[in-house]
């Protein structure tokens, strides 16, 4: 739960803005967000008037992350740095894929992740907002909803097949570098599993 990463307050002036010019939507208990990780909730800085409306789910395990998530409609990324369409990944595109639940995202964003399409994403229309998205996903039938997470799935399976052709490949040392011939092992090459090498994101 950090501010640094995540525009929590773009979606509280989303949120209450749609909750203030629709009757149906205040009186609809589907419409919750669900923040879900670990750190202070006063980073949140969520208005008084949301609370009933934000389900802060913290300290869960490995299985209960996931199955938390698996469990929503859709995944919003509220990227607070541009940072993350030219030079960083951002996690939440991963729990899309492990998860099979879309990520809300807007058109240049299929720009910086070019394995994404129109099919394998939610997209916002042009000057639509996200909690706008949120709710035009949630009109969907069902039937859309589920072609939807079985294209994720689709798309996870294809990137697993290719990421481990890859490294079967470099294991082989068939994999070519550009001017310098094959990827060789060297002949000191250790791996620590204990504490080697890990990956960070967003």
């Amino acid at each position: 739960m950090d501010a640094r990463r995540r525009n929590y307050t773009g979606i509280w002036a989303e949120m209450s803005e749609q909750l203030d010019a629709d009757g149906a939507l205040r009186s609809d208990r589907r419409y919750v967000v669900n923040v879900i990780g670990s750190g202070d909730r006063e980073k949140l800085l969520l208005p008084a008037a949301l609370q009933p409306r934000v389900r802060v789910q913290s300290g869960l395990r490995y299985g209960q992350f996931y199955d938390a998530v698996a469990a929503s409609l859709a995944l919003l990324p509220a990227l607070a740095s541009p940072a993350y369409l030219d030079r960083k990944f951002s996690s939440t595109v991963t729990t899309s894929l492990i998860t099979g639940v879309p990520v809300i995202v807007p058109s240049e964003f299929l720009k910086a992740y070019a394995f994404l399409d129109a099919r394998t994403v939610f997209l916002q229309r042009e000057g639509e907002t996200v909690m706008g998205a949120a709710a035009r996903l949630a009109g969907l039938p069902a039937a859309d909803v589920d072609a939807l997470r079985a294209r994720i799935a689709s798309l996870r399976e294809q990137l697993n097949a290719n990421a481990a052709e890859v490294v079967t490949q470099v294991l082989a040392g068939t994999v070519e570098q550009p001017g310098r011939g094959p990827l060789r092992e060297p002949a000191d090459a250790r791996f620590d599993m204990d504490g080697g090498v890990g990956s960070a994101g967003a």
